[in-house]
């Protein structure tokens, strides 16, 4: 790796989690991306439907082998007429064994505030489809 794509490295690694650039030149530590993904899935009429959406997150250095943390949530709405449309987020973060609990919490908040959004835009789809409000929704 030439000089100038290290320090460019270091310098975004720096903005990313706060290590000094020196230092993360020095332990050679990179920062990486991860991803989050929504997927969802409408069946209308006996035709299905799926769309992803996904985000890139930052990834911290760590300097002993981490745990990691995830989450799975999902919900399926009633569209009315025998069609649903079904949502799932899923979300895993590494962190160190004494921050089990805290990245859970964490995880958890972001993975619960997804799935609400996305049971709410299925519910919006249900409406404009008039598909009405009968039966129950799910997660």
């Amino acid at each position: 790796m030439e000089e100038g794509q290290e320090l460019q490295e270091a310098s975004e690694a720096h903005q990313a989690t706060g290590i000094p650039v020196g230092m993360a030149r020095v332990a050679g530590l990179v920062v990486k991306e991860d991803t989050w993904e929504v997927e969802r899935t409408v069946r209308i009429n006996g035709k299905e439907t799926t769309e992803r959406e996904a985000g890139k997150i930052v990834v911290h250095p760590f300097i002993t082998q981490p745990e990691v943390v995830g989450v799975s949530y999902g919900v399926t709405v009633n569209l009315g007429n025998f069609n649903s449309g079904r949502a799932s987020v899923w979300r895993s973060r590494p962190c160190y064994t004494a921050e089990v609990e805290e990245c859970y919490r964490l995880v958890s908040d972001w993975a619960g505030e997804k799935i609400t959004e996305e049971q709410e835009a299925l519910k919006r789809l249900r409406d404009k489809l008039g598909g009405g409000g009968g039966g129950s929704d799910n997660r």
